[in-house]
């Protein structure tokens, strides 16, 4: 007989990270285990908003630091997805901000494998999964939104 299955909800935050380039932007994507490319993300901690996560897990991930970041106001988006660890279902939700970065200096954490800076269509094409494809629109689209 197998063990009951269990259900729990997670919430984390995130930041699309953009530099600009005199070409455009260029985003920072993380490679994760298994190969999967997105961006920095992790758990909202006690007492942390949304926004000072985002921050914090991008500074944790990628060594730019908080004062290195510059948070775009009037930017966020949500994307959620499923998964299993072990015999629990996690359902997670992420909130996602806009940072340039004023630094291209990265320094990838324990968690990832690599990183890569890349023009739109590079990063639109090496991002694995659709919600955060479509929050690199978004993203994309408000960035290019301002320079006009």
């Amino acid at each position: 007989m197998s063990p009951p299955r269990k259900r729990v909800k997670e919430r984390s935050a995130g930041a699309v990270v953009y530099a600009t380039t005199l070409e455009g932007p260029e985003y920072l994507l993380l490679r994760y285990g298994g190969g999967n490319w997105g961006f920095p993300k992790g758990h909202v901690e006690a007492g942390e908003t949304d926004v000072q996560a985002a921050q914090r897990e991008v500074a944790e991930e990628t060594g730019i630091p908080i004062g290195a970041q510059r948070l775009l106001a009037g930017f966020e988006d949500d994307t959620d997805y499923r998964f299993r660890r072990g015999h629990t279902l996690v359902e997670k939700d992420v909130r996602f901000y806009l940072i340039e970065a004023q630094t291209r200096e990265v320094k990838i954490s324990h968690e990832h494998s690599g990183f890569a800076w890349l023009p739109y269509p590079q990063a639109l094409a090496r991002v694995s999964f659709e919600g955060p494809r479509r929050i690199l629109q978004g993203a994309h689209a408000f960035i290019m939104g301002m320079r006009t």
